[in-house]
This record gives C-alpha cells, structure tokens and sequence, in this order.
C-alpha cells in the first residue's frame, strides 16, 4: 500500500510529460528533428517519432539520459 502514492505521482509525471511538454517542445522544434533528439533524448525519440514509456521506466529513461558523466562534472 506504500507504493501506491508513488505510483500515482510517476503517472502524474508521465502523464504532465507526454500532455504538456512534449508537445511544446514539438512546436519548438518544428521543422529540426535533431534539437527534438537533443531536448527529448534519443530514447525518447528514435527514428524521428516519439516512443512513450511506461511512468516508472519514464524517469529511469530520463535520468540515464540527462545525467551528468564525468566529463560534465570537470572531472
């Protein structure tokens, strides 16, 4: 019963992310299927289409994508 309130909020993310900002940064990137890749990540969008992901493997997804490697961290 612990996870539930968990679950609910990844659905709320995946949901507020594949409704409201990946359509806005479609319109941002109109016409440039490469900043879409750059603003989405390549697991996001591959092959010029947008994949959608199950919420909790959303932000698994995201986090691997965006996180900073060493290089990023000056080390």
């Amino acid at each position: 019963m612990g996870s539930r309130p968990a679950a609910r909020l990844r659905t709320a993310i995946g949901a507020a992310f594949y409704q409201d900002l990946v359509p806005q940064l479609e319109d941002y990137a109109l016409g440039e299927p490469e900043l879409l890749v750059q603003l989405l990540g390549s697991e996001i969008i591959e092959r010029g289409e947008i994949v959608t992901h199950d919420p909790e493997d959303l932000l698994l997804v995201l986090a691997k994508e965006f996180a900073p490697d060493e290089s990023d961290l000056g080390v």
